[in-house]
């Protein structure tokens, strides 16, 4: 049998007196000491002594066990949360190494007669449980004590005292079922119905078959079963329970904290039991004699940062509710010589909330329904002006000094880039001098509660193209976090070229050292933004010498030596295939052009927009999905029912974001031809498209983080090594409210979340 207890060193007395009992009766068995702390540093020597106590055989701390970024997982519970979620983890670890029977008991228990029966018992049952209560008064306290406040509040069962058969089925079933609740769930959060590790265990009847609720009152007497309980000796000197039952072992629950002694005085428990306070005499007694005078003081190692500050439990539920803070703090008690980690993160940049009296000391105007607002509208925006407007969300991550090579990933991320944002001459014309991308995206409003507009760039600022340093930025930021390439948007007219100065500076600025690849944006440009899409501005015209002119414009890039190819072939997207007029004639044009021309024959890509599936009934290598075009707007992801609109004229779709994600995480499916995934971190054209566009709310860089490693493993999955790509959209459609490029509600976030899944693939 191995028997083994979970503690802080503060608790180390208590194992002393446990292990001691134990050993009385089975010196054969096997005593493993879990301790969840470190020892201080100027008290090597006297803990040194203490853990070699002969009745310890094992000595395990917590860090040692094989669980994840375990300073991160210990740094998610409180030390008292902690020292029951090691339990399971440490239970699954035994019966990994072979042992089968296996008993954890709490270290404030004493034995005091054989435990003989709990091993008999192991060669039939594969799980053993000892409930709270096994009998009941109809005394008032007592029901309110031990009943309502006790046994439903915590728990069935008391998980001071669990035993287990590995070898047999269900005894491994519920060891890795429970291991599997610790690790992720073991916390002191009454609201969601959890008692560290005791509330689990009420489903075990449930779930196992092989298991024995233990009846013997003579098992795990404690303070809250003591009315139904009366201690005795035998004229053998033996302690009884109930006059007949041989107290097996006594739980003395509540020592530090005084609630233990109480309980023997209360109404439900003095005079009847008067042995209790002589076991009580007796264990106080062990107490001094361990060394708790001297250690029972004692602050666990894990009760503050390492520069000594205390940790308060805030700290650890955000961290705990935050998977990007867990990977980018993997030590969150860290504090970088006081100069950073997760408690300089906390004090500078978490969102922090409203003061109560920053809510009464300035009054707040009542805004009336007018114009076209009705009252719903009007009491939005009356929220909204109530409300403190912090910019920044729980899963808003700063700017790191960690980076990630793209050349070690096993998938190249290539992101949509628009280099629209500088002025040019028809912006001016069609929509007013100086005219940019920002202009629209400045003048978003919400339209229904919890809807992120405006989306407001972060350290980019509201950039202009023409300053070269802007692009020297974004590349280097994109190569920090990973990404592989850019493909930016080519706006081509027969002949006439728009917006083409960021990308022609980048072609002749070889310091600009970033694969790149071109994206024909081959629509009509309309006046689709006020809703006159018939209104053409520059018109496409095709014919056998744009077939031929347009290649030829290609030239420059194809040649270029960062142009990203597969093989030798150079990329080439297309954005509406499907409106070309004469689709096979043209892609055979410019394969004959660029292979006569030694450019490499080109891999021509369709993207997957307004209809169009296989690429190759319009004379197409592949395709590249184009989200949110084609089968996005799946009617049972629309939330616009259930949303509350502040906008009575709001006739946008609106589409549940969290929805897709889980959507896209299930497809499996596989394509006759080569297909590139697509993901986004958010969108949203409200600002081009005010209460017209299509959004899909409800957005996190956790859910894109998501997406995009499902998309990467399919990606693995289906395709080569070499050619392995997935496209975001997009580095800075701010317009359509996808960016990767930082903003002020989620920093560097989705950077974050990109190069955290790039680096935590596998093959």
């Amino acid at each position: 049998m191995i028997v083994y207890t979970s503690i802080t060193l503060n608790y180390l007395p208590k194992a002393k007196i446990l292990a001691k009992s134990l050993k009385q009766f089975h010196p054969d068995w096997e005593f493993h000491l879990l301790i969840s702390d470190k020892v201080p540093a100027d008290k090597d020597a006297v803990y040194a002594d203490e853990l070699k106590q002969p009745h310890f055989d094992k000595v395990v701390w917590a860090e040692e066990l094989p669980i994840e970024n375990i300073k991160g997982w210990i740094f998610r519970h409180t030390v008292v949360e902690l020292c029951t979620a090691v339990k399971g983890p440490y239970l699954q670890y035994l019966a990994g190494q072979g042992h089968e029977k296996i008993m954890y008991i709490d270290p404030d228990i004493a034995i005091f007669n054989p435990l003989t029966p709990l091993e008999e018992w192991l060669d039939e049952y594969g799980i053993l449980l000892a409930p709270h209560l096994l009998d009941y008064t109809d005394n008032p306290q007592s029901i309110q004590d031990n009943e309502i406040m006790g046994t439903l509040r915590h728990g069935t069962f008391n998980l001071g005292f669990l035993a287990v058969n590995s070898a047999l089925e269900d005894g491994r079933r519920f060891t890795d079922w429970w291991a599997a609740r610790l690790k992720s769930y073991c916390y002191a959060d009454y609201e969601r119905g959890l008692f560290t590790d005791q509330k689990w265990v009420d489903l075990a009847p449930s779930f196992f078959e092989d298991y024995l609720i233990i009846r013997d009152p003579g098992y795990d007497v404690a303070s809250w079963n003591l009315d139904c309980r009366a201690l005795s000796f035998n004229e053998e000197g033996v302690l009884l329970v109930n006059g007949k039952h041989p107290l097996r072992f006594y739980h003395f629950t509540g020592y530090d904290s005084g609630a233990g002694m109480n309980v023997i005085t209360s109404l439900t428990s003095g005079g009847v039991n008067p042995i209790v306070n002589e076991l009580w005499d007796w264990y106080i007694r062990q107490l001094e004699l361990n060394g708790h005078n001297q250690f029972g003081k004692e602050r666990s190692f894990y009760d503050t940062f390492d520069n000594g500050k205390k940790i308060e439990k805030e700290m650890r539920v955000l961290y705990r509710e935050s998977p990007d803070l867990q990977r980018i703090f993997t030590n969150p008690f860290d504090t970088e010589n006081g100069k950073g980690g997760y408690l300089t993160w906390w004090h500078k940049d978490r969102p922090k909330p409203k003061a109560k009296s920053e809510v009464t000391s300035t009054p707040i105007p009542v805004i009336e329904p007018v114009s076209n607002l009705d009252k719903l509208q009007a009491q939005v925006y009356q929220d909204l002006l109530q409300s403190e407007r912090y910019d920044r969300d729980a899963e808003y991550v700063p700017m790191l000094s960690q980076s990630f090579d793209s050349a070690d990933a096993l998938v190249k991320l290539v992101a949509f880039y628009l280099p629209q944002y500088h002025p040019f001459p028809e912006n001016d014309e069609w929509w007013g001098k100086g005219f940019t991308e920002w202009a629209n995206v400045t003048r978003a409003i919400p339209q229904f509660r919890g809807h992120y507009q405006p989306h407001l760039p972060g350290e980019l600022g509201f950039y202009d193209l023409r300053v070269e340093d802007v692009h020297f930025r974004q590349i280097e930021l994109a190569k920090q976090y990973g990404l592989y390439g850019f493909a930016y948007y080519h706006y081509w007219f027969a002949g006439k070229r728009l917006m083409e100065m960021p990308v022609d500076r980048f072609l002749a600025n070889k310091k600009m050292d970033f694969p790149f690849l071109l994206v024909w944006a081959n629509e009509n440009w309309t006046r689709r933004w006020d809703g006159l899409e018939n209104d053409i501005l520059i018109a496409q015209e095709h014919s056998v010498e744009s077939d031929y002119a347009f290649i030829k414009d290609l030239e420059p890039y194809l040649q270029d030596e960062r142009y990203i190819r597969i093989g030798d072939r150079p990329v080439v997207i297309v954005y509406r295939a499907d409106i070309l007029p004469e689709p096979i004639p043209t892609t055979e044009r410019w394969r004959e052009y660029c292979v006569r021309n030694g450019l490499g024959e080109p891999y021509l890509v369709a993207a997957q927009t307004f209809g169009l599936d296989d690429p190759r009934t319009v004379g197409f290598d592949a395709a590249v999905q184009f989200p949110p075009h084609n089968e996005w707007h799946s009617p049972d992801l629309m939330i616009q029912n259930s949303t509350e609109l502040s906008n009575p004229d709001f006739s946008s779709l609106i589409f549940s974001y969290p929805k897709m994600v889980q959507q896209q995480k299930a497809l499996r499916t596989t394509t006759p031809y080569p297909l590139y995934k697509t993901v986004f971190p958010s969108w949203d054209s409200e600002p081009r498209k005010p209460g017209r566009g299509t959004i899909y709310a409800e957005a996190k860089p956790s859910l894109y983080r998501q997406w995009l490693e499902a998309a990467c493993q399919w990606t693995i999955s289906n395709h080569p090594e070499g050619e392995r790509y997935v496209f975001i959209n997009a580095w800075n459609e701010w317009a359509e409210g996808t960016h990767l490029e930082p903003d002020r509600r989620y920093g560097y976030a989705n950077l974050y979340a990109s190069m955290d899944v790039l680096r935590n693939l596998k093959a």
